[in-house]
């Protein structure tokens, strides 16, 4: 299981894969950039839909996810090129803990890390619904596959797992898990602390588990993991959330739609 000290690595790991320079060599902010309420430099460019948003390089889909950004704004952005556009605006935004814009939510680092945290949360549960875990696994294989499903969901993740992504995305994911892994293993060389996250009941007879030990180990030296056999589980075809009246749902799996 994974711990709350392992969770401030892996949510350090991915602020780290998150950062961009914000000055010139003259020290001047650089094209997107902007002072957010605290003078602190945060992006809000043309850029954001590639890069992410904030601290974590969080997704649109991730704000409607942890409830920041209405569900009915993902249908404006047709191109990664809108994102600043359309949050730009303050009718996308839900008001959730007083956020009513994007700078708002760049000016807080506490609220982007309990939404990180949400995601991974939400991550953790949707790979148990789908029968990738069964809820006992190691810290550093549940790693491997939360810290890209935060990232990216679970569907592309479960797509992932069965070889039905290009090369180009199998990369990228593969990237965020070799990150975590490096995360686990770096709180493991750093402490002995062992206190574990609430459990989450597990489901039986849903994953192959000496595959998913494999996928681990082979991770670390190819760029695509094996095929994994899930009993017949069926596979997510939704990546994004689709648009609906629902404001802050977690839809990463079947049967599991909220927190």
């Amino acid at each position: 299981m994974i711990t709350p000290q392992q969770v401030t690595a892996l949510t350090a790991q991915a602020a780290r894969a998150a950062t961009y320079p914000a000055y010139d060599v003259d020290g001047n902010l650089l094209e997107g950039w902007q002072l957010n309420l605290l003078g602190d430099p945060v992006y809000v460019g043309t850029e954001l839909g590639t890069r992410g948003i904030g601290i974590y390089g969080q997704s649109v889909s991730s704000l409607v996810l942890t409830g920041y950004i209405k569900p009915a704004s993902l249908s404006l952005i047709t191109s990664p090129a809108l994102v600043s556009i359309v949050l730009d605006s303050p009718g996308v935004w839900t008001g959730l803990n007083g956020v009513n814009g994007l700078l708002e939510y760049l000016s807080s680092a506490d609220l982007q890390n309990t939404a990180q945290i949400q995601l991974m949360i939400g991550a953790y549960e949707g790979l148990l619904q789908a029968g990738v875990f069964f809820g006992d696994e190691s810290a550093k294989l549940q790693a491997t596959f939360v810290q890209p499903a935060a990232r990216y969901g679970v569907d592309l993740v479960i797509k992932w797992i069965n070889g039905q992504v290009d090369s180009n995305t199998a990369s990228v994911l593969t990237e965020y898990a070799r990150q975590a892994q490096y995360a686990i293993d770096f709180m493991e060389s750093n402490s002995s602390a062992k206190l574990t996250i609430p459990e989450i009941p597990g489901y039986s007879d849903t994953t192959i588990r000496q595959d998913l030990d494999q996928a681990v180990t082979d991770i670390a030296a190819n760029d695509k993991i094996p095929n994994l056999n899930f009993g017949g589980a069926p596979a997510v075809a939704v990546v994004v959330p689709v648009v609906s009246d629902e404001d802050g749902k977690f839809r990463f799996a079947p049967g599991n739609p909220e927190a």
